[in-house]
């Protein structure tokens, strides 16, 4: 469960109980989030319409765009995981692999809040 100040108290989760902490943490800041993983069919390979290893989350904000792979603790991304990381990476993409122990640390929230809050420019 989140804490007050944002943080995470168990770093030992499952990656479903990482993607739902980080909805509510978008929820909450209202941030423009979609998981691509919640449209897995049953029994199918891949998500419908996706390209084989696309990152958890699309995240859109003020500050920008997140493209975010969610991990458990041991859990690995596949080739197509990392090959995705990297297109994106090497087109200017904002692209980062988030674990329990990020969202213990208040990383993912740090993350959130300036994605949310952007530096005013003068």
């Amino acid at each position: 469960m989140i804490q007050a100040d944002g943080k995470q108290s168990d770093a030992r989760m499952s990656e479903a109980e990482l993607v739902k902490q980080i909805r509510v943490l978008c929820d909450g800041l209202k941030l423009h989030a979609f998981h691509v993983g919640s449209y897995r069919i049953p029994g199918a390979t891949r998500r419908p319409g996706s390209s084989a290893g696309f990152p958890d989350w699309v995240i859109v904000g003020p500050g920008g765009i997140y493209f975010r792979e969610c991990k458990s603790t041991d859990g690995r991304r596949s080739l197509a995981q990392i090959a995705w990381g990297k297109a994106i990476t090497a087109a200017g993409g904002n692209y980062a692999l988030w674990r329990p122990e990020a969202l213990a640390g208040g990383h993912i929230l740090t993350e959130l809040q300036a994605l949310a809050n952007p530096p005013i420019a003068n």
